[in-house]
């Protein structure tokens, strides 16, 4: 079975460029002020943050995902899954990863569908 795992912007050069230590990756591993305001996290994460933080732009996004999605996908961080929610109907099995239990619901709440076969990883 052949997955596409799409990282969203996680790469090595995005770590290099704006340092991160695993310190501060803890934020995300508690309910904390995004995942407590789920309604807003598209806003603020999908539409604001990538603009002016990350600088890249929404149609980049969804070239990479119209580009990569396959019928068999891993989304690793899927946020709300506000960029895959457009393919779910072409999609045979989803695994969604994130280390956050309740961004990790919502995601699955969010991408429903009939024929879709989900597992959910923390």
């Amino acid at each position: 079975m052949n997955f596409c795992i799409f990282l969203e912007f996680l790469s090595i050069d995005l770590f290099k460029n704006i340092n991160i230590n695993i310190k501060k990756m803890t934020f995300w591993l508690k309910n904390n002020i995004v995942s407590k305001n789920l309604d807003y996290y598209d806003l603020f994460v999908n539409k604001i943050n990538c603009k002016y933080v990350w600088q890249c732009s929404e149609k980049n996004i969804y070239n990479l995902y119209a580009n990569n999605i396959q019928k068999n996908h891993i989304e690793i961080g899927p946020g709300t899954g506000y960029y895959l929610k457009p393919y779910i109907s072409n999609l045979k099995t989803l695994e969604l990863i994130d280390i956050n239990s309740n961004i990790l619901r919502y995601a699955n709440m969010r991408l429903n569908h009939p024929d879709l076969k989900k597992k959910l990883s923390i």
